[in-house]
């Protein structure tokens, strides 16, 4: 419930996953760069797919990464 949080000393990342069977989604939002994206899967490894996807809109630095 709720939004997880990362502060890195220069930005503030929220971030909120979501699993049910056969679907995955992430949501990861920037607000300091105003910048943000959604991606929803019909998949249970969707994991890799929206890291990548989320990986070309915020771009490959670790503050978006989630563990």
């Amino acid at each position: 419930l709720g939004f997880g949080t990362r502060e890195r000393a220069s930005s503030l990342t929220l971030w909120q996953t979501s699993a049910n069977i056969g679907l995955r989604g992430i949501m990861v939002i920037e607000p300091s760069r105003r910048a943000g994206v959604v991606v929803l899967t019909n998949s249970d490894r969707g994991k890799v797919l929206m890291q990548e996807v989320a990986g070309h809109v915020l771009g490959p630095e670790e503050p978006w990464r989630l563990p």
